[in-house]
């Protein structure tokens, strides 16, 4: 866990603690008699950090230790295991009149026994420090000295030992098959376990125990009673920790899934929205954001979030099988007789083959997602079975107010001018990158495994979601063929981006099966109706037109008329027009120019860069992206680098090393898409991890009249700074006394809408004083507006 954050049941929302200091890996946690948090955590920095009221009020540190954890505290001390390379031990502090802790001093395994070499817990009971080891239970008498070895005393030799607890005047033990309660006068009760338990927890004067995937109460008699047993069996998660609500709801902590209540079954996630690995965001502009991550597909529908799938509940992506007939352009279709349809079953959940990669809204509303590397005649056991489509589509609730879907998507369809998505590759693997939207409105779901019939893209009449249009690379391959001398194959494409009636499509450099490159195709007469005649339709509506100077791509050898283009792996236009390209060897802009051939009487485009090519020194890979914000920067999504943006005017924000989790609180250095709220200027980063939620400086621009600010009040010597949102980009802030004295000023660039994190300092460098101050902000198209901002310095 990274943190620490403190979880509100009452409005089901997390509050980040304030410590002032880089992210840390939570390794324990318990409360004081007076109420304090006391945290331990390991990597970057081993600490002991105590907090009272959200506020950091000590942070011990520079003990030259790797990893603290199992903190217990006294009436004059505290005790906590830490690690240290291969050696573990005990640290000691001395706690003061306010109960904060100093370090004292600290004890290693070997003052205890020779033998000791694993240390897994202390806890403190009747005046004695207890050490739960790998050789069994030890005590001290808290007044002994404890580097020497003759101050411990053996209670419970073991050496399966797992954990120990006192509760209930006992204490409790727990071995690899047994549960142990130990009286005073060392007689002890025990009762056999045909589970796996590894550690106890205390709560509320409750004894419970878990494993990874279960929670079991313990009584004062060892009575076992089964809370939950919790089945995630196709996820790579498993329970970490877990506590009790004084509501009496057990909640667990799940690894890169975040906070499960087990009671309510409801889980959250304190450091993004969505637990797990989210592979596809989207967002739309009625402020919905959709999400896929391993717990199925959800949606955040202006600040609700509900469930369309939810994996752990359900297997199989339910697919909708009540359509008797389909009809495309006026001509009826069986829809239980046509490779339409009888060669779809269900998408089944967690497997290998069948990663969501894209995520949309069509015209009509209706979500649509898209999926990689589906096996198309294998099921569960990788036996010959009915395929899975590649893109489906939400097409509503029915009357059991379950989401119906359909899957777009068939396998054999060379006789066809209309259809779906259409497969297959010679290993009978279906597989769309990308859905995109042209600005007509129309879905685009670019097809990265078609060969077998050279299909690039699937495209869907924004009118009809029944109606859709295929592109072909034949007419691509000719022209390449024609300008190079060479043969070229376009079979493996990777994104799309528009330009007017114009797609351009990025293609993977495979040798002898895609040349690489840029393809652009003029779909203008994409609609056009040859229902009998698939030949001349395909040939009337393919229009590719060749484009030059793919020498200059990054990565490309300049110059060379006879090496292939290299790998596009994602490509966008910006709003000032220019095509922003990403290949292994780099991000560039460049100029779409045009030029016609006269020698064959077509029209070409041209490339010409602009500025220089960033990220060169990269690793780069398939699944980077590219994405531009409203405010016309461009971000680059590595699935191994974290983040990098390059602002509008080509300078890199917020330095050239980017975003990543050594300099931000980005859950992952791998990031699989990202998506922008516009409204509050924050960005959605899919992880691996889970979805990190960035405040950036860029958001659309707002009337400075609906500006926020937050805290308010603001408090200069608690709180991390002020923030300032909802302003029009290029806004001048003032900060202004009751009686108009300029206290400081800000001017946005071009590229900011919020004013992130004013530390309080006036213009002369000195903290602002405790009053009521005006915030004016002025736009010269969208006017000033101004606000009170209520200051405490204490």
């Amino acid at each position: 866990m990274v943190g620490p954050y403190r979880y509100s049941i009452s409005d089901n929302s997390f509050i980040e603690l304030n410590n002032e200091v880089d992210a840390r890996n939570v390794l324990s946690m318990l409360h004081s008699e007076s109420g304090d948090l006391w945290v331990s955590t390991g990597y970057p920095v081993p600490s002991v950090q105590v907090f009272r009221n959200n506020k950091l009020l000590k942070s011990i540190e520079n003990l030259d230790v790797d990893k603290i954890s199992s903190l217990t505290i006294g009436a004059s001390n505290a005790f906590a295991v830490y690690e240290q390379g291969d050696n573990k031990g005990i640290l000691e502090f001395d706690l003061d009149q306010g109960l904060i802790p100093d370090y004292r001093d600290y004890y290693s395994s070997q003052s205890i026994s020779n033998q000791v070499s694993e240390i897994f817990r202390v806890f403190i009971d009747d005046n004695f420090l207890y050490i739960v080891t790998d050789k069994g239970l030890y005590k001290s008498s808290l007044g002994q000295n404890k580097k020497l070895q003759s101050s411990w005393e053996l209670v419970f030799a073991s050496a399966s030992l797992l954990d120990g607890i006192s509760i209930y005047n006992k204490i409790f033990l727990l071995t690899s098959d047994k549960i142990l309660s130990i009286y005073n006068d060392d007689s002890f009760d025990q009762v056999d376990v045909s589970f796996e338990v590894l550690k106890f927890k205390k709560s509320n004067n409750i004894l419970l125990a878990y494993s990874q995937s279960e929670v079991v109460s313990i009584s004062e008699d060892l009575l076992i009673n089964e809370l939950f047993s919790i089945d995630f069996s196709d996820i790579s998660t498993y329970l970490i920790s877990i506590d009790v609500a004084p509501n009496g709801d057990v909640y667990g902590y799940f690894s890169q899934f975040g906070l499960v209540n087990l009671s309510q079954r409801k889980f959250y996630s304190p450091s993004s929205i969505l637990p797990g690995n989210v592979s596809a965001v989207y967002s739309s502009k009625s402020n919905q954001f959709i999400f896929k991550t391993d717990l199925g597909l959800h949606i955040n529908d202006n600040g609700e979030y509900f469930n369309l799938y939810q994996q752990a509940k359900e297997k199989y992506i339910p697919l909708n099988s009540s359509l008797d007939q389909i009809s495309i352009n006026s001509k009826s279709l069986d829809y239980s007789d046509n490779n339409f349809s009888n060669n779809l079953s269900r998408i089944i959940y967690g497997s290998s083959y069948s990663d969501v990669s894209s995520i949309i809204v069509n015209r009509n509303g209706n979500i649509m997602f898209s999926m990689e590397d589906v096996c198309s005649y294998c099921d569960e056991s990788g036996e010959i079975s009915s395929a899975h489509g590649a893109v489906v589509e939400v097409i509503g609730l029915d009357e059991t107010k379950r989401y119906r879907s359909i899957a777009t998507s068939f396998m054999d369809a060379n006789n066809y001018c209309y259809g779906g998505v259409i497969g297959l590759s010679e290993d009978n693997i279906m597989s769309v990158s990308q859905l995109n939207k042209d600005s007509n409105g129309n879905i685009w779901a670019v097809q990265k495994e078609s060969s077998t019939y050279r299909y690039v893209a699937a495209v869907q009449n924004k009118n009809e979601i029944l109606d859709w249009r295929h592109i072909t690379s034949n007419k691509l391959s000719e022209l390449y063929t024609y300008n190079r001398n060479s043969t070229g194959y376009f079979d493996h494409p990777t994104e799309v981006s528009f330009k007017g009636n114009y797609a351009w499509i990025g293609f993977e450099f495979r040798e002898n099966s895609s040349s690489g490159g840029i393809g652009v195709v003029d779909y203008s007469m994409l609609w056009n109706d040859y229902t009998d005649n698939c030949v001349e339709w395909e040939d009337e509506s393919n229009n590719w037109i060749w484009l030059n100077n793919q020498d200059l791509l990054p990565g490309a050898d300049y110059g060379c008329t006879a090496c292939p283009y290299p790998t596009v792996l994602s490509l966008a236009f910006d709003e000032d027009g220019l095509l922003w390209v990403l290949t292994p060897g780099g991000v560039r802009a460049f100029y779409p120019t045009t030029s016609y051939n006269y020698e064959v009487g077509k029209l070409e485009f041209g490339l010409t860069p602009i500025g220089l090519t960033y990220f060169s020194n990269l690793s780069l890979e398939y699944g980077d992206k590219l994405r531009v914000d409203p405010q016309n920067n461009k971000w680059l999504v590595s699935k191994n680098h974290g983040i990098f943006v390059v602002l509008n005017d080509f300078n890199l924000w917020p330095t050239n090393e980017g975003l990543n989790i050594e300099n931000s609180f980005l859950l992952s250095n791998k990031v699989n898409d990202l998506a922008f709220d516009n409204s509050s200027s924050k960005a959605y980063i899919a992880t691996d991890l889970g979805i990190s939620i960035l405040d950036i400086p860029f958001g659309s621009d707002k009337k400075s009249e609906n500006l926020s600010i937050s805290p308010n009040p603001f408090i200069v010597s608690e709180d991390d700074g002020l923030t300032i949102n909802k302003i029009s980009s290029g806004s001048v802030v003032k900060i202004l006394t009751l009686n108009g004295t300029l206290v400081n000023e800000f001017k946005l660039s071009e590229h900011e809408s919020s004013l992130l994190f004013w530390n309080g300092k006036t213009k002369d460098g000195s903290t602002i004083q405790t009053g009521v101050y005006l915030v004016s902000v002025y736009h010269p198209l969208n006017g000033t507006a101004v606000t009170k901002l209520a200051v405490i310095n204490k």
